[in-house]
């Protein structure tokens, strides 16, 4: 009779993510430089796309694994140099939304779209995986990092994986933590200013404040400035409303991505700036600095 694990693939998966912990990497709480550290860094890149494959000819531009390697790199640095890092006292790093261009080996979306694909699947996450350890671990050397981990349409399933992953080998690092739970909407609080994760494609962006307000009530309550960030749209977008009369002062930020427009967003004419932001929070005051990469193509 076979064993109940040899059929499961549930329980192979928690097998192998444990198996992992066990030779995950210990790392105690650094000793970071002593400055005033007052201010949240939050680096966020929704919508890179890595495996997405563009050809100029077709869509303007070029785009396969190693370009967007490179361009997530360079936005990476680039927006660290124009931070005050001696100020910083956590970091805090959104990843997903649609992060991976397909969810499975077969090139398709959750959905089962099919996509213009480079390399091949294994090799895909393989890459991913690395790029995302060495960047976490870059950023752990500034300040402690919070981790967020949130779901596409186009990499649902393989983000959640990818997350499982980072959990583990990041379970013995003191200065990283991971955000991986199952839900669509995350929400993360920096004194004053509380801030919703969502993808954007699910839910009307007339009611996130309300959803806001009623997944997470005292969240909204006790913080002055609140806001939703959205990938999805590949632009840069804001909005300000008031969701009820007794609930002022929600934004909606409709953040641009890195990534360049296959045949399929070209035809259409989706053609918006190559972008990826930075943001600096104040204690009291909120969101106080906006920093921009922008591709230059």
């Amino acid at each position: 009779k076979r064993r109940l694990l040899d059929k499961d693939a549930a329980l192979q998966k928690e097998e192998v993510i444990n198996l992992l912990k066990t030779y995950a990497p210990k790392v105690s709480k650094a000793n970071y430089k002593t400055f005033d550290k007052n201010v949240l860094l939050e680096i966020s890149m929704p919508d890179v796309h890595f495996g997405k494959l563009s050809w100029k000819e077709e869509s303007g531009e070029d785009y396969d694994l190693k370009i967007a390697t490179s361009r997530f790199k360079e936005a990476i640095n680039d927006l660290l140099s124009k931070t005050p890092l001696h100020n910083v006292e956590r970091i805090l790093f959104p990843i997903g939304n649609d992060m991976i261009n397909v969810d499975s080996r077969r090139n398709m979306t959750t959905a089962g779209t099919p996509q213009d694909s480079d390399f091949r699947f294994r090799k895909l996450l393989s890459v991913v995986r690395d790029l995302l350890i060495d960047t976490i671990t870059q950023l752990s050397t500034i300040a402690p990092v919070d981790v967020i981990v949130v779901s596409g349409n186009h990499d649902y399933d393989t983000m959640f994986t990818m997350g499982m992953v980072l959990e583990a080998y990041f379970t013995n690092n003191e200065n990283v933590n991971i955000d991986n739970t199952p839900k669509q909407r995350k929400y993360y609080r920096y004194y004053n200013s509380g801030i919703m994760f969502t993808h954007g494609d699910s839910e009307k962006h007339s009611e996130l404040g309300l959803i806001f307000a009623t997944e997470q009530p005292g969240l909204w309550s006790d913080c002055l400035y609140r806001e939703a960030q959205l990938g999805h749209y590949h632009k840069s977008k804001k909005t300000n409303y008031v969701s009820v009369d007794s609930y002022q002062g929600f934004q909606i930020n409709i953040l641009p991505s890195l990534s360049a427009s296959d045949w399929w967003h070209s035809s259409k004419g989706f053609l918006g700036l190559k972008q990826a932001k930075a943001f600096l929070y104040e204690k009291e005051q909120g969101k106080i600095a906006e920093f921009n990469y922008t591709v230059k193509l």
